[in-house]
């Protein structure tokens, strides 16, 4: 038997994966780490084709297939009990409520919320999924409120440096780096002086200054103001996070959207939609346009989502407008 773990290709699911890669191992679903295999998974991507339905297990965290059909579909061809999908993106959830007879039956949890309504990421829920009676590690929840984008509300910049210092490293589940890295993350404890503090989120720090800097001059050299679908935008050619816009010189908050637009080694072009606004649905709009478009894919967070598709199609939604002021009229 073969566990597959299908995971999001961000932080949020490489330490999702290794959640479960950790939990694998100590109870014995899997004899060894030979007998697991990664799947890093981006939107638009194809199903590996090396999966054996009738024979492997899988864990699907942090990630669904898209559309909908092609998700029954995948859905449909696994036993129940050798399937396992965990997952906190909203259209995900909105997919599931669409296929209660296949999608609603297959163990795990979607969810965006917890039980008191406050946003929840895929690592938490990995978590708590295989590891109920463990508290959450102040690791994954720096992670968690960074990924939600709850560290906004809290004001807990330790959450931006933590996610920095990953993006700083090989913190691939499957990577021997990553997996040390993450084995030290859901290990450590909340004491302010130990390794998660004095080296993660301290070294994270020291970094957030110097990409700052960068972003400024990327986003400076590259952006540009306009509207995008009709939502006015910042937007640029470029991979980052919404941290990459926060130095244009049209501020994030006056705008619906902030867009980027990088080709990949794939042969199609991944869109990501950020917004600061709380009227702006990016996951809705990005399963609207992904679905519309010659890539049918698209979904993710309100206020951060993307779908792929080709460049005359995202040709066909900008509209460019260089302005002081570009915020949409009501």
């Amino acid at each position: 038997m073969t566990l597959r773990i299908l995971h999001h290709n961000d932080p949020d699911g490489f330490a999702s994966a290794y959640i479960v890669y950790d939990y694998a191992l100590g109870a014995r679903i899997a004899e060894s780490a030979q007998d697991i295999c990664f799947h890093s998974m981006a939107y638009g991507m194809p199903i590996p084709a090396e999966i054996d339905y009738a024979k492997d297990s899988i864990v699907m965290v942090d990630f669904s297939l898209q559309p909908l059909s092609v998700m029954e579909a995948f859905a449909a061809r696994i036993p129940e009990k050798q399937f396992v999908w965990i997952d906190h993106h909203k259209t995900s959830v909105d997919m599931e409520k669409e296929s209660p007879g296949i999608l609603a039956t297959i163990p795990g949890v979607r969810r965006v919320n917890d039980d008191a309504g406050i946003p929840i990421a895929a690592c938490e829920l990995t978590w708590k999924f295989f590891r109920p009676d463990e508290d959450v590690p102040a690791g994954i929840e720096l992670l968690g409120s960074w990924d939600t984008w709850r560290y906004v509300a809290q004001n807990n910049i330790n959450a931006k440096y933590f996610i920095t210092y990953c993006n700083s490293i090989d913190c691939f589940a499957d990577s021997p780096e990553g997996q040390e890295f993450w084995s030290k993350v859901i290990s450590s404890t909340n004491d302010p002086y130990g390794w998660l503090m004095d080296t993660v989120v301290h070294e994270g720090e020291v970094i957030s200054r110097i990409l700052k800097i960068e972003n400024r001059k990327r986003i400076l050299g590259r952006g540009f103001a306009g509207k995008f679908a009709g939502y006015s935008a910042i937007m640029t050619n470029d991979r980052g996070s919404s941290l990459m816009f926060e130095d244009y010189k049209v501020p994030p908050s006056e705008v619906d959207l902030m867009v980027s637009f990088l080709y990949s080694k794939e042969g199609f072009w991944n869109v990501s939609l950020y917004s600061t606004q709380d009227r702006i649905d990016c996951g809705a709009i990005a399963k609207r346009l992904g679905e519309a478009g010659p890539i049918p894919s698209g979904g993710g967070h309100k206020g951060a989502a993307g779908f792929q598709c080709d460049w005359p199609y995202i040709e066909k939604l900008i509209e460019r407008k260089e302005s002081k002021n570009v915020a949409k009229e009501d």
